[in-house]
């Protein structure tokens, strides 16, 4: 089971691993990593809003899976550049700041509260050239 909607994952260099590879250890250790984290905010991990498909429905909860997944995927990836400068590692970096950033805010009700988030939420528009 994994939180994460692929469709959800709008980085382009996580979307290829995922594409690539699936995933498939990251996202079970991302899924630990979420069921640990609520249960830090009081909530058991069968209290997560879910869809159908049995992704998470709540923004702190996608935010969060998607940047613990980005600290393992950058964290794979870094020194992959091979060059001056590693996005990758730019990119664990930035994942890591997020990732405490999520946990930081979600609460109990956060987590709990069925927003029925919409996807099209999670689609960042191209820029206008």
């Amino acid at each position: 089971m994994s939180y994460i909607n692929p469709i959800y994952i709008t980085d382009i260099h996580l979307k290829d691993a995922y594409n690539k590879d699936g995933l498939v250890g990251q996202l079970a250790l991302t899924t630990l990593a979420v069921n640990r984290m609520v249960q830090t905010k009081g909530v058991a991990p069968n209290l997560i809003p879910v869809d159908d498909d049995g992704y998470a429905t709540t923004s702190d909860v996608i935010e969060y899976a998607l940047a613990h997944l980005g600290t393992q995927v950058y964290k794979d990836l870094w020194g992959a550049g091979h060059g001056e400068e590693d996005i990758y590692y730019d990119k664990y970096q930035d994942a890591i700041f997020q990732e405490r950033k999520f946990r930081a805010r979600a609460t109990y009700d956060t987590i709990t509260s069925n927003l029925n988030e919409t996807r099209s939420s999670y689609y960042k528009q191209a820029p206008v050239m």
